[in-house]
């Protein structure tokens, strides 16, 4: 009669990383009686993580299951098994590696949350008319995100009388209403390019994604795919890492692997002098209202008369929505 003896053996390791995994190596030496009953290693690794091997299984990607009882948690994941016979053939070591990335409270305190927040400062090329122009004064989540705030807002400029008519024609001094004001930059009715700072800001956390549970039953992707689009090209609704609202649009929602099914998710958004809206000028076809000569320079530049806001990004969204509690804090606390 055949009959095994295990022994968990001194060598175990455990370590961390930051922003990595939670790791721990454990081998088990299981005995053999009579030694001729011993399997070859491949036998011992195949029964391990399948049906188990003296009480032991294995499972990748499930947690370590020993004489029926989890070991460590249940999130900590079987990575690897390695098995090899014992020298004089009376058994075999068996050498798992497991690892977790549920830093945290979730995880028994082990660490902070796992998160990174990184901010890039670059120049952005736009398309201007006016520089140092007006910009509407956004009170709340509401009027930001409309259309009408961006052409009457109070602090745009009100129309400045005369009206220009056929009889009486524009003397370069006629403002229309909703005009951003600023300094002239436009070139005879042509808009230049300047470099108008921008700042990048980075959001990395951590995401499950599916896996298995200790009773081989499929635990859902903690990241949603239908759920990240509803961001990518909206403006926040809500003060954002030290922005306030609209300053930040959403570029993307990037995905990487890590290790076995935890995965990378980073979430991207920039800032925009003119919270992303666009100079654009006012049609003076069949008007009375032309381009104004500059007076007084002896190029006689003409500038558009009339140059307004639009304001293509009209949705708004909470960008902390997408983070846990907990995220939101850090990056709060670190945008402060």
């Amino acid at each position: 009669m055949t009959s095994s003896q295990k022994t968990l053996l001194s060598n175990s390791t455990a370590g961390a990383e930051h922003f990595g995994a939670i790791s721990d190596s454990v081998t088990y030496r299981v005995l053999m009686s009579p030694f001729v009953d011993n399997s070859t290693a491949a036998e011992v690794r195949s029964a391990v993580i399948s049906t188990g091997h003296a009480g032991i299984s294995a499972i990748p990607g499930r947690p370590l299951i020993v004489d029926s009882v989890i070991q460590y948690s249940t999130a900590m994941i079987v990575r690897t098994v390695q098995c090899a016979t014992i020298a004089d053939g009376s058994g075999t070591d068996i050498t798992i590696g497991l690892t977790r990335y549920d830093w945290g409270a979730s995880a028994g305190g082990d660490g902070d949350v796992s998160i990174r927040l990184s901010t890039t400062v670059t120049g952005q090329a736009v398309q201007v008319y006016r520089g140092s122009p007006l910009l509407p004064t956004s009170t709340d989540a509401t009027t930001e995100f409309t259309d009408d705030e961006w052409a009457t807002n109070s602090n745009l400029n009100v129309a400045i009388p005369p009206l220009p008519t056929a009889a009486s024609p524009d003397d370069g001094t006629y403002r229309p209403a909703g005009d951003i004001g600023g300094e002239y930059l436009d070139w005879n009715g042509n808009p230049i390019s300047v470099l108008l700072p921008a700042v990048s800001v980075s959001v990395e956390v951590l995401r499950r994604g599916a896996y298995f549970s200790n009773l081989g039953v499929v635990v859902a992707d903690a990241f949603k795919p239908f759920e990240a689009v509803t961001y990518v090209g909206k403006r926040n609704n809500v003060a954002f890492a030290g922005f306030g609202i609209g300053e930040l649009l959403c570029t993307g929602i990037e995905r990487k692997v890590l290790d076995g099914e935890w995965t990378s998710v980073i979430f991207k958004c920039t800032s925009h002098a003119y919270r992303h809206a666009y100079q654009v000028p006012r049609p003076t076809f069949m008007t009375t209202m032309g381009t104004m000569t500059y007076q007084g320079d002896p190029r006689s530049i003409g500038h558009t008369r009339g140059v307004y806001w639009k304001q293509p990004y009209l949705e708004g969204v909470d960008f902390a929505a997408f983070f846990t509690t907990s995220e939101t804090a850090y990056i709060t606390g670190a945008t402060a």
